[in-house]
């Protein structure tokens, strides 16, 4: 409700608990009935048929004031914190994009690193690969070892026979 339509309720209601109430209190001795838990919220009963506005219980003027004071407040401050938790709400959403903005950054660069790495290796001729490298020096060192020993066993027999 508008502010507007909730000072027209305010109005309706106050005249019409003025003009409805007063004479049928004054004429028979009624009181208005309160909550025992809270004295201030009060009301008088009313019956089928008797002028009012509607059948139920009509508020006391203060009563009515203080509700309607109270709703517009509530009003007030229901569109406060809705602005609030949606700024809130907002500000960590913004947050958060930021956040796996980063994230995705992070991992498409590390995913070029490591396809870079990878083109790299692939490269790489296969004779510059360690375990070639390891194996070929390895039958080089047995290969002239051998043959040195196989020369020195020549040369040692071909000096005793001369």
């Amino acid at each position: 409700m508008t502010r507007r339509s909730w000072l027209v309720f305010l109005s309706v209601l106050v005249v019409g608990a003025s003009l409805l109430r007063s004479p049928r209190i004054a004429a028979e001795g009624l009181e208005p009935e309160c909550d025992p838990e809270d004295p201030e919220l009060c009301a008088v009963p009313l019956s089928a048929g008797e002028a009012a506005p509607y059948d139920g219980q009509l508020l006391t003027t203060e009563l009515a004031i203080n509700l309607g004071q109270k709703a517009h407040s509530f009003d007030v401050r229901l569109k406060l914190e809705l602005k609030r938790a949606e700024e809130k709400y907002r500000l960590e959403l913004d947050y958060q994009k930021k956040v796996n903005e980063i994230d995705r950054k992070s991992c498409q660069e590390q995913t070029e690193l490591l396809l870079n790495n990878l083109k790299e290796v692939q490269k790489a001729s296969w004779y510059k690969h360690p375990a070639f490298v390891a194996t070929v020096t390895g039958v080089v060192i047995i290969g002239l070892t051998l043959g040195g020993v196989y020369v020195w066993d020549a040369i040692s027999d071909d000096l005793a026979t001369n």
